[in-house]
């Protein structure tokens, strides 16, 4: 047969069938001639006329250059035209067609061939059908180049066989696996549901090809470890085969840090309870205690569940009241500070402790010189050895006797002089430079001044409110007040030693009654100098806030 018109084929109802087609047709005899193309096949070539592809196979290598995506350039012989007209048969190659006279054009044809026989069964014609799938492969080639540069960790799985086909580098960074690990191998080798939170649904998307929602799962890792993601499954298509995309999020730095703020709770927690120093938790807003430590139990003899929950302001614990307003102004314009000191109502106040004992000393004290000046005392004896001293210095003056009545005491007189030195050695003028044992001695010197009374009493009164309003940090009409009620006892009482020293004047010897009220004497004087160091070294709680 030499050519179409030949045949008994009806040509034209035959051009009509394969003229309509959307696939490229083109038709060669056994000799490699081609003899027709329908319009599609012309525009899969960029040409207009069956002639400009070419006589034959040869003519149309000469024009076309073919190869395969892999850039491999075909051989005349490996030309799908060639391949049809010497009887291969072949389905689904994709050749990359070039003509040589335009380097940048070119198609992507997917090809398959179709020999047909004459009456006697001798194949005489050969077809070669076309499609043309550039769009298809640049949008593959698209989401090829993006896929792999996604940093978002991503699988594909081939949904026929479960096995992955593609991976990219944002998924070998996230597990430590290389692509030659991955690719080839099979869902169940790497298991990317593992300990999946909804499995069952999981696997139930994965066989039906739906999509699988985002859940969490523990990756295996090849280094033996786990890691904690968030899995999800979308089915694509990729070679025109079904496959299901898994894209991953890395919630390992999160599950990280949650650790690491449950030991800093757990530390913060631990180091809130066993510090030494009171310490409270409130809320910002209205100052509702949220939590309290047992140092701050201990401070104000308050228990935990006793003020938690409630405010500040209701347990009054602040003292003056006012405190609470002034450090809620402070932490709206800072983050915080430092260093206020703050007395805490209800808390143990040295100052009146002693004032209350003082008060028993001073009781205590009358009935001792009231012993000592009465036979009773001569019946007591060895008990009270400054008795007989006493009564041996009986109408001496009051010089010569204090070293006799030291000495019955068992008290050197020697000691005496350095306890008194030591009142005497200078203090810094400064009241608040002064410490606690130098407040005592300067209230100690100013003591004689006060007794006397006058311009000199005035003096030293306000010395020592000086003195009280330094070392209690407290104002000095507060601090007044303290030494004016503190005075007020200390008046009652030498009074009513006053009135028992009369009595015992009355009833005992001359002499031995004088110096037994000298005794008295000085007693009230200690008293006085203890109370008053009392108020200069009570305690004071120095409450440090924080926000």
């Amino acid at each position: 047969m030499a050519t179409l018109r030949n045949q008994s084929v009806d040509i034209g109802r035959l051009r009509q069938i394969i003229a309509g087609l959307s696939e490229g047709v083109i038709l060669a005899d056994d000799g490699g001639a081609i003899l027709w193309a329908n319009d599609a096949a012309l525009r899969m070539h960029g040409v207009a006329e069956v002639e400009a592809l070419g006589d034959n196979v040869t003519g149309y290598a000469k024009r076309f250059q073919l190869r395969y995506r892999n850039n491999h350039i075909l051989g005349k012989k490996d030309y799908p035209l060639a391949r049809v007209i010497a009887g291969e048969e072949f389905s689904e190659v994709i050749v990359e067609v070039t003509p040589a006279a335009d380097d940048d054009a070119g198609w992507l044809h997917q090809v398959r061939s179709l020999a047909l026989s004459d009456e006697k069964g001798k194949p005489d014609l050969f077809v070669l059908v076309m499609q043309d799938v550039s769009l298809r492969f640049e949008a593959e080639q698209r989401f090829e180049q993006t896929f792999n540069v996604n940093p978002a960790p991503a699988l594909i799985c081939r949904l026929a066989d479960h096995r992955y086909v593609k991976v990219n580098q944002g998924f070998l960074d996230m597990t430590g696996f290389t692509r030659d690990e991955v690719l080839g191998q099979s869902l169940y080798d790497i298991d990317v549901l593992q300990d999946a939170a909804d499995l069952d649904t999981a696997k139930e998307r994965l066989r039906e090809g739906r999509t699988i929602p985002p859940m969490q799962a523990d990756l295996s890792l090849p280094d033996g470890g786990r890691k904690l993601v968030i899995v999800a499954g979308q089915p694509i298509e990729l070679d025109e085969q079904p496959c299901m995309l898994f894209s991953f999020a890395d919630l390992e730095p999160r599950r990280q840090a949650e650790n690491q703020l449950r030991a800093s709770e757990e530390r913060f927690v631990k180091t809130f309870r066993l510090a030494p120093v009171g310490m409270i938790i409130t809320t910002q807003d209205d100052h509702c205690l949220c939590d309290v430590n047992d140092a701050f139990c201990q401070l104000t003899d308050h228990s935990a569940d006793e003020v938690t929950g409630q405010a500040l302001a209701t347990i009054k614990l602040w003292e003056p009241a006012s405190f609470l307003k002034e450090a809620g102004s402070v932490l709206a314009e800072r983050s915080g500070f430092r260093g206020r000191d703050v007395r805490v109502a209800g808390a143990h106040d040295r100052f009146d402790g002693l004032v209350h004992g003082l008060t028993i000393w001073g009781l205590t004290s009358i009935l001792t010189v009231y012993l000592i000046t009465s036979a009773v005392g001569g019946i007591i004896g060895g008990a009270f050895r400054t008795v007989g001293g006493v009564a041996s210095t009986a109408g001496q003056s009051v010089g010569a006797a204090a070293p006799v009545i030291a000495r019955a005491a068992s008290v050197d007189d020697i000691d005496i002089g350095n306890e008194a030195a030591a009142y005497l050695t200078s203090v810094p003028a400064d009241p608040a430079a002064m410490s606690p044992q130098e407040a005592q001695k300067e209230v100690a010197r100013q003591l004689p001044d006060l007794a006397a009374g006058g311009t000199k009493g005035a003096q030293a009164e306000s010395r020592i409110v000086a003195i009280v309003a330094a070392q209690q940090r407290i104002s000095a009409a507060e601090a007044r007040q303290k030494v004016e009620a503190a005075k007020a006892r200390f008046v009652a009482a030498k009074n009513d030693a006053v009135e028992t020293a009369k009595t015992t004047v009355d009833t005992a010897a001359g002499g031995a009654a004088g110096t037994s009220f000298l005794v008295v004497l000085a007693l009230i004087i200690g008293a006085a100098s203890a109370g008053f160091g009392g108020i200069v070294g009570g305690r004071r709680e120095q409450i440090v806030v924080r926000q």
